[in-house]
């Protein structure tokens, strides 16, 4: 069925140039990219604040038809992004980071799902608008924040059987740690509008297997309308030549791209490298400031760098020996396959995962032979599975995969899933 006069519309609150990361994004950003390339009209709805950066997407984004609606939320949590980044590492800065990260558990723990909640009027109105004026039929939502969820839902009560509903889950609600509830009453209240959710769309997008088991065992079973749709990797992107050697040939190069901090705090890495008598060199692209500590501690081994656009980084990517994935939260970490892990692939270089060995990547690392993995929790295991890494490079033994092998991981393979339930 030819897919000319199809129209998507995407929710998605965090979206370039106003989120932190482009990993908060990317996902939203290159399934507009895909449905534009399947001839589907596409429009994305997203919060405006300070912008952050475009990660090298700006001429991307200004070919698609995006709103940004004004957003004192967004606008904060921006500002205080772009404020916390010009400041040093210092401990000032810490005590005010940890000082604000508390306030907001506070404010979340008591906004249904979350803050986002206050300010989805002005979404509301845009959307339904947008939807009249375009004859949309399709509506995404991708979140979290899940608040986004709830615009979906009174979208879909307004406009019943005319729109197909689709709830797109980069993370659990109320099915892991990082989003749920902790009160009685808060917990309840989100279950509840959890529930509606599911209940009332269409379909049931999700990022990894765990984020579906979880729900059809603490809600009920919505396996019927879900479809696992993982973030994978762009094809378009992968590098032509294969060249995969390391022109840096005295040390093992071990990768790190991406942002740092509670969730991915390298601290344990750190240590175990600090006893490691080898010649390993670690390079960070990241636009967080990693502390002075470590910097002088491992003067000679860690090289910190400013985070670089996506295509920069992806050329990087490819001069590494090893490609380094680091998660330190231990709740959700089940489900957790990062957007990082497909990057990775890209590049087809051995992948070493340090987080919680519950995590979804690890065992796809393990089940595709991609690479290695330790317990963030265990120094001991990370300090081995770097000797044993360090003994493969000498011998030219390191875990070795092409794109051909990884091919069902693709973007183009998992968004393709998507074309089938569109009307």
């Amino acid at each position: 069925m030819s897919n000319v006069h199809k129209k998507v519309l995407i929710i998605s609150r965090d979206f370039i140039p106003y989120c932190e990361t482009l990993g908060g994004a990317i996902r939203v950003l290159k399934m507009a990219e895909f449905f534009l390339e399947n001839n589907i009209d596409v429009y994305i709805i997203a919060a405006k604040g300070e912008k952050i950066n475009y990660f090298g997407y700006e001429n991307l984004i200004k070919n698609m038809k995006v709103i940004y609606i004004d957003d004192p939320l967004q606008k904060y949590i921006t500002e205080n992004f772009n404020k916390t980044r010009l400041l040093n590492a210092s401990n000032d800065k810490y005590l005010f980071t940890n000082l604000r990260n508390n306030l907001k558990k506070v404010i979340n723990e008591f906004s249904i799902p979350d803050a986002g909640v206050f300010f989805i009027r002005k979404f509301l109105k845009t959307a339904l608008k947008l939807i009249s004026d375009e004859h949309i039929k399709n509506v995404i939502v991708s979140s979290p924040p899940h608040s986004s969820q709830l615009l979906g839902l009174i979208i879909k009560k307004i406009l019943g059987s005319n729109i197909c509903y689709i709830v797109d889950y980069r993370d659990s609600w109320n099915c892991g740690g990082l989003f749920s509830k902790h009160t009685y009453l808060t917990k309840k209240l989100s279950e509840i509008c959890e529930q509606n959710v599911l209940k009332t769309c269409d379909y049931f997008l999700y990022v990894s297997l765990p984020i579906l088991q979880k729900i059809n065992l603490k809600f009920f079973d919505i396996t019927s309308k879900s479809l696992l749709v993982m973030n994978g990797f762009d094809i378009k992107m992968a590098d032509k030549r294969r060249c995969r050697n390391n022109t840096q040939k005295n040390n093992l190069t071990m990768g790190y791209f991406g942002s740092i901090g509670r969730e991915r705090n390298p601290e344990s890495l750190f240590r175990a490298i600090l006893k490691v008598n080898k010649e390993i060199k670690l390079i960070f692209y990241t636009h967080n400031p990693i502390d002075h500590i470590w910097t002088d501690k491992l003067e000679g081994i860690l090289e910190a760098k400013d985070a670089v656009d996506h295509q920069t980084a992806l050329n990087m990517m490819r001069k590494m020996d090893v490609l380094l994935l680091i998660h330190s939260e231990v709740d959700g970490a089940d489900e957790v396959i990062t957007g990082k892990f497909f990057e990775y692939l890209l590049a087809e270089k051995p992948i070493f995962v340090v987080g919680p060995k519950t995590m979804e990547v690890v065992r796809m690392i393990k089940e595709r032979q991609l690479g290695y993995y330790a317990d963030i929790n265990d120094e001991e295991d990370i300090l081995n599975t770097l000797y044993r890494i360090y003994i493969d490079w000498q011998n030219n033994e390191l875990f070795s995969y092409s794109l051909e092998d990884v091919g069902d991981l693709s973007r183009q393979h998992q968004y393709s899933k998507i074309l089938d339930i569109l009307i």
